[in-house]
């Protein structure tokens, strides 16, 4: 590897982490919506484990939503789409990062 004029040991340390689109296409105003903490603590947890119920999570996550005020564009449904990552964890979460990007469009797909 080659230095570069006036690049340092310091900038050859730094990780290129390559971007990684997400399965869930979400529009625009779902995109912004900012989720505050009280929404994190909100949020059921599915681990993908065979004793877990995944109508349930998905019953959890509708209940969770309807108890967060929307903003103008943005609907419950796009809400769900937006939380829904955040509630899985280990196998559900490794299952959804194995999709390909863009795969998901609306809540249906998800």
């Amino acid at each position: 590897m080659a230095l570069v004029l006036n690049e340092t040991m310091g900038d050859l340390d730094v990780p290129t982490i390559p971007t990684s689109p997400s399965s869930i296409v979400l529009p625009a105003a779902a995109m912004i919506y900012e989720l505050k903490n009280i929404h994190f603590n909100m949020m059921p947890s599915f681990h993908g484990l065979s004793y877990e119920d995944p109508l349930a999570h998905i019953r959890d996550i509708f209940n969770m939503v309807s108890h967060i005020a929307l903003t103008e564009g943005i609907t419950k449904e796009h809400l769900r789409m937006k939380v829904f990552p955040y509630t899985l964890k280990d196998k559900a979460k490794t299952w959804l990062n194995s999709l390909r990007p863009g795969l998901l469009t609306s809540w249906t797909e998800v």
